[in-house]
């Protein structure tokens, strides 16, 4: 009866003030080409990881450690971030986190050059890397969940996240697909021209 009732609440919400209704049926739109967006990245990005540490020939313990963080790092600092919403809007906490994101990538692509100058511990300082890339992850999640909390009505999440996780599957698999053609494209021409390991990496870069 709850449930009918809140339905009910934002079925009048829509009638009294269609202009915010709008604006909020806008952002939901968003919401799934920024998921399919933020999918490719994953495809092109976090997924491939593990495999550009071990061309930078990372050992199975720095692997497990790896993985490890991934795992651990954003769930501890989801906790930080239900304080954070407390003190700051949930759209700030978004585009920081995102920011923080991306130009993290800067220097984990810039460990290449570590590894090619054999500058020692290179694994470790990607490890590190990863782990502030994971944490600002992890500091979105709450902020974004309770951000789409409040935009799709009760009644309609399940339809809509639903439609939201096919186009991004669909998206991501695709990527993954595309880019692991390339990946093993680049290490046949480094085969071919006995600098497999630059090449590789060079794809994993790029």
């Amino acid at each position: 009866m709850k449930k009918r009732s809140d339905d009910n609440s934002y079925t009048n919400f829509q009638k009294e003030h269609p202009q915010i209704a709008k604006k909020v049926n806008k952002s939901l739109k968003t919401s799934i080409t920024e998921g399919s967006l933020a999918s490719v990245s994953v495809g092109l990005g976090p997924s491939y990881l593990a495999p550009f540490a071990l061309a930078m020939q990372a050992t199975s313990a720095q692997i497990g450690v790896l993985h490890a963080i991934a795992s651990l790092l954003p769930s501890v600092s989801q906790l930080g971030s239900c304080k954070l919403i407390r003190k700051f809007s949930r759209k700030k906490i978004l585009v920081a986190g995102v920011i923080i994101q991306a130009l993290l990538w800067i220097p984990i692509m810039l460990t290449t050059l570590l590894y090619f100058n054999n500058i020692p511990s290179t694994i470790w300082i990607l490890i590190t890397l990863v782990g502030l890339f994971y944490i600002a992850g992890g500091l979105i999640f709450p902020a974004w969940f309770s951000l789409m909390g409040s935009l799709v009505p009760p009644r309609e999440r399940g339809k809509y996240f639903s439609k939201r996780n096919r186009a991004a599957q669909f998206f991501g698999i695709i990527t993954m697909i595309l880019s692991a053609i390339f990946l093993d494209y680049m290490t046949k021409v480094g085969t071919q021209t006995e600098q497999i390991i630059g090449y590789t990496i060079f794809g994993f870069v790029t």
